[in-house]
């Protein structure tokens, strides 16, 4: 606990200074009640984050129970909305103990890191926050409608609007600004064996009269324009949509998990609209591991082996005609496994893989 206090900042001993005075000019009582439940202010500790705010004793029967999953969590309903509630501040047999008001929540350098809202137990809205204090996600709930929304931000800017509308997902990307993009976080997967690219389409509206400046991407992506001349600027005036087609095409020298796309713009709020793609490949996957394969590959141009995991834990066995074997073995949450090919001799290799569910085996050359 010393230890704890010692990391703390200056303005956050001061409160819990604060809270401490306070609580000895209460009696005992009035910070636990007659059935041991936390009341008035109190100091948390929540991932690595000190929460400072207020418990609030309520009956038990303010909000109608559906189920009850053990002694701490409720399944209650509000409005058209059910909620997990969850008792924090303990409860008895007929009252329970929870957040009240504001929860202000610091890091240890002192930064407010994230801004709980709650109303007798009820948590209508939640603010997180980077370490420069910029708003980074806004977490809020209509319950008369039965819908959760979330707001994540990027440079100031509502990048995506995900929520729940009676059991039906939906994200919306740049919900508020000028275009309005149908997916900015594409999937994009390829097989340098069987599927060397892929493809995925992407359309932009304009809610306003805007113009596209340029396009720029990363080495591994390149853009199509399909409705328009690609002549820029591009001028797009209210309503108008400008279909794109994003291709992928990677090397196992070059692979990244993430492809940026920068859409250059007249909006003065938002002059450049970010696509995150996220990209994978691999040479071997579930879908050609069965079977022989027969794989050539430099060690100048190619650089790596790509294996992606076929299940929870898989075995990689490299070997050659003069005795040589190595041996790997990875799990499916650090896959891909990226065998450089600079570590072996150039010549002719067996690849044996296998998991609990799949098996192959590969011919593998090494060129210079």
């Amino acid at each position: 606990m010393n230890l704890l206090l010692s990391r703390l900042p200056q303005f956050l001993l001061i409160a819990m200074v604060f809270i401490a005075q306070e609580a000895v000019c209460q009696l005992k009582q009035d910070q636990f009640s007659l059935e041991n439940l936390k009341k008035g202010m109190w100091v948390e500790n929540e991932h690595n984050l000190i929460g400072i705010g207020s418990y609030k004793i309520i009956p038990l029967n303010q909000f109608p129970i559906i189920d009850r999953f053990d002694w701490d969590f409720f399944h209650v309903r509000h409005g058209h909305l059910t909620e997990m509630f969850y008792s924090r501040g303990g409860h008895s047999n007929d009252s329970i103990s929870v957040e009240d008001g504001y929860w202000r929540y610091f890091d240890s350098a002192g930064n407010l890191r994230k801004l709980d809202f709650w109303i007798s137990g009820m948590h209508p809205w939640s603010r997180t926050f980077s370490e420069d204090m910029q708003l980074t996600s806004y977490e809020y709930k209509d319950f008369e409608n039965d819908s959760d929304y979330t707001l994540e931000y990027l440079n100031r800017n509502a990048f995506k609007k995900s929520f729940y509308l009676r059991d039906t997902f939906r994200n919306i990307y740049y919900p508020y600004q000028t275009l309005s993009i149908s997916d900015a976080e594409p999937r994009l997967y390829a097989n340098f064996l069987y599927r060397k690219s892929d493809t995925f389409n992407v359309k932009l509206a304009a809610r306003n009269d805007i113009q596209i400046k340029s396009f720029s991407s990363q080495q591994n992506i390149r853009i199509l324009i399909e409705n328009k001349p690609q002549l820029f600027p591009i001028h797009l005036l209210k309503g108008d949509e400008l279909d794109l087609k994003i291709i992928y095409n990677p090397t196992s020298s070059n692979l990244k998990d993430t492809e940026e796309i920068n859409i250059s713009t007249s909006d003065p709020a938002n002059p450049n609209y970010k696509i995150f793609c996220n990209t994978k490949a691999a040479h071997i996957d579930s879908r050609n591991i069965s079977g022989w394969q027969k794989i050539s590959l430099s060690q100048k141009s190619d650089r790596y082996l790509i294996i992606r995991s076929t299940g929870t834990e898989s075995d990689v066995t490299i070997t050659n005609s003069s005795g040589f074997e190595k041996r790997y073995v990875f799990f499916f949450e650090s896959s891909p496994l990226k065998i450089d090919l600079t570590e072996f001799e150039t010549g002719k290799y067996e690849v044996h893989m296998g998991s609990c569910n799949y098996f192959g085996t590969a011919d593998l050359e090494i060129r210079e």
